[in-house]
């Protein structure tokens, strides 16, 4: 299969290129039968069959199903469904049809399964908007809204699982999780919904699934067919393993209830567990569990089913995972300060260390009206660690997180996204600016250069190049990331501060006092703004991030940490 962005050519099931990470799936479709399954797959431009034969490439469970019931399609831009001479027929939104194009939240009915049929690229109001259906307004925006949540939960587990497979070779990957009926349900999965009978069964899968989530410990089979139930992945260091169970949980004091699992069934070739290998797959099972718990608060606020204000768990559902703390080098210092005002999105920051040499820095501001922005903004940063995780190259990284952002399929999502690499060895930063106000770069010798936006955060290919730069750093010099917030920053007479005032003091600092550590740098312009503002309240999210190189080298140094300031 090629892209039609690129021409590369992709394996088939493969969702996003693996050359310029544009999305290759041109729809989804959400399955919901009576038996309390319910799962999204993804439709390309191609035939998907539909029957209750496990070859059909959409399988149904349901005896009111033809053994090939029906026929997906895409043809002229469009989707079609065609009744393939069923014995029971087919109902689109709940007329009887032989054939008919597909609109987005249509429902197919077949037997007792209902399949809902979404186009990601389309607005949920839009569709709201042009609904003739009277009275159906309130059903329509719920289905809508479950789809936005579902889609954008749906697409932060298949980073998980392309991750899983970057990592550890995996032939078949599972994420499991429960549903409302109590029961684990399949969320996301590469190759266990298209294998064939003789192969690992979804109800096998099922079953393990289960299994390990009852004994809250991770089972493990080894390449000698030795299976058990460990505690720890590093009882079996330096062992390869053909099948891993691991229950994923919220906390680490929760030791024996899961609330979820992620199955990983290994290739021929298995993977030997070292120690590199289980301490990535801790970190990506953190990630992982961080998906499920946003996810979990979202539906909280969605149906209102916690006694706490919607304020208090917007807060919660995003700034749970706010980065706190930074390993101490060497060769840079770092501070950050940042001020949220709990609104649905606002400024997002990360900083962590992707491996010996390099830290990864980003900031970014997204705002939008839907509750899915919440859900959105919560996932940025494990969705951004796992891919900096296995991604070389942030261009490729803010194209895929473009992708991740079009799931809510909303138009009043905005965003703007500043990414880098900084390899803190040798000093080099490779960036790449989407739309975000350009951090500064004060020279030790007393030159200003800012790294400018080459591009935005958009869900249209065509708009989405982003030129990929880099820039060195020698000691001495200081680099200063910021939100709007800075620049907006007002007075009692309504003067915004703007960075003309930032700019020149801190270039008089650099001369007065050029070993001001990033921490002094960061309170100078903080005293900066609160000079301005007085006692002016502030309506705007605000964050400064200050990175300052000190030497040509550095060591990261154990157990050495710099709080960043989350107010």
């Amino acid at each position: 299969m090629y892209c039609d962005n690129c021409g590369s050519q992709n394996a088939a099931s493969v969702l996003y290129c693996d050359s310029c990470g544009v999305r290759r799936y041109k729809a989804k479709i959400r399955i919901v039968d009576q038996n309390g399954v319910d799962k999204t797959l993804h439709l390309f431009d191609q035939d998907h069959f539909v029957g209750r034969s496990k070859t059909c490439d959409i399988f149904l469970d349901d005896v009111g199903a033809s053994r090939r019931h029906a026929r997906i399609y895409h043809e002229n831009n469009g989707f079609f469904v065609e009744d393939l001479e069923s014995k029971n027929g087919i109902l689109l939104n709940g007329d009887k049809k032989t054939k008919a194009q597909l609109s987005n939240y249509d429902c197919i009915q077949i037997g007792e399964t209902s399949l809902h049929f979404y186009l990601s690229n389309n607005n949920a109001t839009e569709a709201i908007n042009n609904s003739e259906v009277e009275g159906g307004e309130g059903t329509l925006e719920k289905i809508a809204r479950e789809m936005q949540s579902n889609s954008i939960l749906n697409d932060f587990l298949n980073i998980v699982i392309d991750s899983v497979v970057i990592l550890t070779y995996a032939k078949i990957v599972s994420v499991w999780s429960y549903g409302e009926n109590g029961r684990l349900k399949l969320m996301a999965d590469k190759n266990l919904s298209q294998i064939s009978p003789g192969d690992m069964a979804l109800e096998k899968a099922q079953k393990l699934a289960d299994k390990v989530a009852d004994n809250g410990r991770i089972f493990v089979i080894l390449k000698n067919k030795k299976q058990s139930f460990v505690p720890d992945l590093r009882v079996f260091k330096g062992s390869a393993f053909l099948m891993l169970g691991i229950p994923l949980r919220y906390t680490e004091e929760d030791k024996t209830t899961a609330h979820g699992v992620l199955l990983i069934q290994a290739q021929p070739q298995c993977k030997v567990m070292d120690k590199v290998f289980i301490d990535d797959l801790e970190e990506l099972i953190a990630r992982t569990v961080v998906g499920l718990r946003n996810s979990s608060l979202y539906k909280q606020m969605e149906k209102n089913t916690s006694n706490k204000p919607e304020k208090i768990l917007i807060k919660e559902l995003q700034n749970c995972q706010q980065p706190v703390e930074l390993p101490k080098s060497e060769a840079y210092e770092f501070a950050n300060y940042s001020r949220s005002r709990n609104t649905i999105g606002g400024d997002f920051f990360d900083f962590h260390q992707r491996d010996k040499e390099h830290m990864v820095f980003a900031i970014g501001q997204i705002s939008g009206t839907d509750l899915s922005t919440s859900l959105l903004f919560s996932n940025l940063q494990p969705s951004l660690q796992l891919l900096s995780r296995f991604m070389t190259s942030p261009t490729k990284i803010i194209q895929r997180m473009s992708t991740y952002f079009g799931e809510t399929g909303s138009e009043t999502l905005k965003a703007t996204f500043f990414l880098c690499f900084y390899n803190f060895r040798v000093g080099t930063l490779t960036f790449a600016n989407a739309g975000h106000y350009a951090p500064l770069l004060f020279r030790r010798n007393g030159k200003l250069e800012k790294l400018k936006a080459s591009g935005q955060i958009s869900k249209n290919i065509e708009k989405r190049s982003v030129v990929e730069d880099s820039v060195s750093l020698g000691a001495g010099d200081i680099l200063i990331f910021y939100s709007r917030g800075l620049v907006e920053a007002q007075s009692e007479a309504g003067k915004k501060l703007g960075l003309r005032l930032i700019t020149n003091a801190v270039e008089g600092l650099q001369i007065e006092r050029p070993k001001a550590t990033a921490d002094e740098i960061l309170k100078f312009i903080l005293r900066i703004v609160d000079n301005h503002i007085e006692k002016e309240p502030q309506k705007g999210d605000f964050t400064v991030m200050v990175l300052r190189r000190t030497s040509k080298t550095g060591i990261i140094q154990k157990a050495m940490h710099v709080q960043s300031t989350r107010l």
